[in-house]
């Protein structure tokens, strides 16, 4: 009876009968509850009801079946069966997370994905899924402004990352962990994070955007910190990738040097321009069921974008502010001197009046 009643729900289920694949599935489930010498078809009758509503987007009756099939195998010491319903649990409550993220119910979230960490640990041990969940529960922690629990999250993944050798996912942690710093005030801890971020993505040509966005944010972050020389050099490297260039040759000798290239490529900050990585779905727009991060796919060839005017302007724009930044001090003791202020004032002036002349003869 129970395999009649499975394969009809199976036949109403490739016809597109939803409801109708359901309440087969449920009889299935009612005629297996029955066969008490093997608690087996009972658990393939839950998991089989749950995988059927989440692929009709009932999500949270869903999780309630795959728990059902889980604890059904625990109890039966039935270990394959435990972890391919832990697997289909975790995948449910991963979305249920996206979801409420989405929603910025970052709360809520950090719920499903502490639930998460919990069935792994109990049915389907994984240290580099478990360390995955790190990273997604230090970003959620961050949304929420407990910064201090975000980064002691974050921490632990990278250290974790380090361990597998993973520098895709070593330069999501260090581009969160800058922003997290910035936000606790330590502005220092975050240009050394973005620093390492920045190393990471800089011997890719892929990856122009992402290093742009990094070299301009540090140029910010040591002009805050009155680092002006600093600050004029990561200016300079943003404007020159604002180009569209490569490398960069450095306008003064008083700059700081690049970074060392240390590694590989990872996937580029978001298009909005904000600190955040985006995660690299499958070919399908999904995740593997036990995979809370996603491994990032090899880059193809990729024809560079053009640069926009409006960003070079705002790059050119900055170059110039922190130039006059590094200068003020000489500037300031030159104004304070008379003499040298003479000077500059009868250089300025002749200065402008020649431009002027130029331009009336053009003019004319």
């Amino acid at each position: 009876m129970y395999e009649s009643r499975k394969n009809i729900a199976r036949y109403f289920q490739v016809q597109g009968k939803h409801d109708l694949a359901i309440s087969y599935y449920r009889e299935a489930l009612d005629q297996a509850r029955n066969v008490e010498e093997d608690p087996s078809i009972e658990i393939e009758a839950t998991r089989n009801i749950g995988m059927e509503l989440e692929s009709h987007g009932s999500p949270e009756e869903a999780s309630e079946m795959y728990e059902e099939s889980r604890q059904l195998a625990r109890a039966s010491n039935n270990a394959d069966a435990e972890q391919l319903a832990a697997k289909s649990l975790v995948s449910v409550h991963m979305k249920l997370a996206k979801q409420q993220e989405k929603a910025k119910h970052y709360e809520a979230a950090i719920e499903e994905y502490t639930h998460c960490v919990q069935i792994l640990q109990e049915s389907c041990p994984d240290e580099q899924t478990l360390n995955d969940l790190n990273y997604r529960l230090g970003r959620a922690h961050q949304q929420t402004g407990n910064i201090a629990t975000a980064i002691e999250f974050l921490e632990t993944f990278l250290l974790k990352v380090r361990k597998y050798g993973d520098r895709v996912k070593e330069g999501w942690a260090q581009a969160v962990l800058a922003s997290c710093h910035e936000s606790a005030g330590n502005l220092a801890q975050a240009s050394e994070s973005l620093t390492r971020f920045l190393a990471i993505t800089e011997s890719d040509p892929t990856q122009t955007h992402a290093q742009a966005q990094a070299c301009n944010h540090l140029g910010n972050l040591y002009n805050r910190m009155g680092e002006f020389d600093l600050a004029v050099g990561y200016f300079e490297r943003h404007y020159q990738l604002a180009c569209g260039g490569g490398t960069v040759v450095s306008a003064s000798n008083t700059t700081a040097s690049p970074p060392a290239v240390l590694s590989p490529s990872i996937k580029t900050l978001d298009a909005g321009g904000s600190d955040e990585i985006t995660p690299v779905t499958s070919d399908t727009g999904t995740e593997s069921p036990t995979t809370a991060v996603s491994a990032a796919s090899p880059v193809a060839a990729v024809t560079p974008t053009p640069p926009k005017s409006s960003d070079v302007g705002i790059a050119q724009v900055q170059l110039g502010i922190s130039r006059a930044n590094a200068h003020m001090d000489r500037f300031l003791d030159m104004v304070k001197d008379e003499k040298k202020l003479s000077r500059l004032l009868e250089w300025k002036a002749t200065h402008s009046f020649s431009v002027f002349q130029e331009e009336e003869r053009v003019a004319v």
